[in-house]
């Protein structure tokens, strides 16, 4: 005959003389039995960077499909599991860096409660957060009387001896030194200083 068919990755309209390479983001197959026009690499996870391709790639977990001709990297904040698409990290977890394939749970200490986030908060000084994959402010509690903490703290720490924390502190990031010259505390964890007594 003739007429002869198009190879893979190529098309032609009636009448051509030749066959035209499928463009960027299109593919088609060798057998396919119409090669009038190229078909779209349209699939969640198909694209097709270069010209004359008989199929699609697919994009790989860590990235998302961009358009028909690329694939991008997962960017911090979301997770991109299968190549189809990008999923913000919801509260409580974070991806601290580009391609990540999974959400990571915030470490105990440390609370997100907005999703889509590259970072977990870290407990503020004076508070504890004693459990993972923590997605409220609240979960970070105040430390009690005698007690102080840094920030992302798990746990609070009693006051050493000759120093004191009240119970309604609004700052309990370090212990109060007991001062003045009667002022003393020979004990750990106290919510205030003894008064030396007369003689």
């Amino acid at each position: 005959s003739y007429c002869t068919s198009c190879g893979a990755g190529q098309h032609s309209a009636a009448g051509a003389t030749s066959c035209k390479d499928c463009a960027a983001g299109q593919h088609q197959p060798a057998d396919a039995p119409d090669k009038a026009a190229c078909k779209a690499c349209a699939g969640l996870a198909e694209y097709q960077d270069a010209t004359g391709q008989a199929s699609c790639k697919a994009c790989e977990a860590g990235s998302y499909r961009g358009s028909a001709t690329s694939c991008l990297e997962c960017p911090p904040g979301y997770k991109c599991a299968d190549g189809r698409v990008q999923q913000k990290c919801g509260a409580g977890r974070y991806a601290d860096a580009s391609g990540a394939q999974d959400c990571k749970a915030c470490d105990a200490g440390q609370y997100q409660d907005t999703a889509g986030k590259a970072a977990c908060v870290a407990c503020a000084a004076g508070t504890k957060g004693d459990g993972a994959d923590q997605a409220l402010a609240s979960y970070c509690t105040s430390c009690g009387a005698g007690q102080h903490s840094a920030a992302g703290a798990t746990s609070c720490t009693e006051c050493a001896a000759g120093q004191y924390q009240p119970a309604d502190a609004p700052d309990k990031a370090a212990c109060k030194a007991c001062a003045g010259a009667t002022a003393y505390q020979n004990a750990t964890g106290q919510a205030s200083c003894k008064a030396c007594e007369a003689g």
